[in-house]
């Protein structure tokens, strides 16, 4: 059975530019890009789960 999984993304944008960060897909055994972001928890709001997820991306630039 396939899951429904929320996620919450967030862009950020300097100069025409994005900030991307890189995911790896084991199934197809490719590496592709894209914005930061996670899954949402039961009980958590998509802005807060925003934030948590920039919090933790931006901590391992």
């Amino acid at each position: 059975m396939t899951k429904i999984r929320a996620k919450s993304v967030c862009v950020f944008r300097h100069q025409n530019k994005i900030l991307l960060t890189e995911g790896y897909d084991p199934t197809k055994n490719e590496h592709y890009l894209i914005p930061l972001g996670g899954g949402i928890e039961f009980g958590e709001t998509s802005e807060r789960a925003a934030i948590c997820s920039g919090q933790v991306n931006l901590a391992t630039i």
